[in-house]
């Protein structure tokens, strides 16, 4: 019988959905955005953008990635950047953006560096800059 009992408490137990609290945020149009501190995003990353969307402030985060891929002008975007080896001494690097938070976007352009360290160093801070004018773009690349 105690067994029984305790094998009908674990199946409860394990039976029991988890409850987790959501929050829904529409990103829309209305969204403003302000990158006023992006000297703080040099050396960095990854970086978040405060934004305000019908009344309610969101942060949007992102990563970006120095790839060889080419864009043709800034708002490009891509699905996917495959992962290259290359030599970049001379070359240049260009610079593209993700936001991962609160939705996942594709893969923006947003400009090109003389090489790898610069691009590196600075392209988390020019996703900043630069996502606030590319604000359409941004929003198309959550929802197509």
């Amino acid at each position: 019988m105690k067994k029984l009992l305790f094998l009908t408490a674990v199946g409860a137990i394990l039976a029991t959905p988890a409850v987790a609290v959501q929050k829904c945020v529409a990103l829309d149009a209305s969204m403003s955005c302000s990158a006023s501190n992006w000297e703080e995003f040099e050396n960095v990353a990854d970086w978040e953008l405060p934004c305000t969307t019908n009344g309610t402030s969101v942060i949007l985060k992102g990563v970006f990635a120095c790839s060889k891929i080419p864009g043709d002008m800034p708002g490009e975007t891509r699905d996917f950047l495959p992962t290259t080896s290359y030599e970049t001494i001379g070359q240049d690097v260009n610079c593209w953006c993700k936001m991962i938070s609160p939705a996942m976007s594709s893969w923006i352009y947003v400009d090109t560096s003389v090489d790898s360290d610069s691009c590196n160093m600075f392209c988390a801070s020019l996703c900043l800059q630069a996502l606030p004018m590319l604000k359409s773009v941004l929003l198309g690349a959550i929802y197509n």
